[in-house]
């Protein structure tokens, strides 16, 4: 049998789940401070978060549910890295549909694997395309709500 997307996600007992869920939550955590070393003069903006691709890996295989690990563990981060929880909360919810709009476009289209043509350019298209559009979305808000933008023409 073919792995497809369509099929349910992995299924845990009760305590497999909650265990599953905690990993994720601390896995997200030491992810995102392993990135904020890189981060720039702005508070908790970093070139490179990694984990975006946990995120992704963990609402493909146990479910969108998941997701919702995102803002505990992003509230956690803004406590490192001093941000204003209001912040942390907009770019958790930024976050999350990084990983959820492109499982659920996965899904519409009937990505399954990355075999052939199609569904290569459809999971680069997806992945870490249109996903991250709407954490640097949400990430810009979460920003505004703490400083004052200027733009220099």
């Amino acid at each position: 049998m073919s792995s497809n997307v369509r099929t349910p996600p992995v299924a845990l007992e009760p305590a497999k789940s909650a265990a599953a869920l905690l990993g994720f939550i601390v896995g997200y955590v030491l992810l995102g401070i392993l990135c904020l070393q890189l981060q720039s003069a702005q508070s908790g903006v970093t070139p490179i978060w990694l984990p975006s691709g946990l995120a992704l890996a963990f609402a493909y295989w146990f479910g969108l549910r998941y997701l919702l690990a995102i803002f505990p563990a992003m509230l956690m981060l803004a406590l490192y890295a001093q941000v204003p929880p209001l912040a942390a909360v907009i770019a958790a919810f930024g976050a999350a549909l990084e990983a959820a709009i492109p499982i659920m476009l996965f899904r519409r289209y009937d990505v399954v694997g990355l075999g052939g043509m199609r569904n290569m350019l459809l999971y680069v298209l997806m992945g870490p395309i249109i996903g991250p559009v709407f954490s640097a979305s949400f990430g810009l808000a979460a920003m505004a709500t703490q400083t004052t933008l200027t733009i220099d023409a």
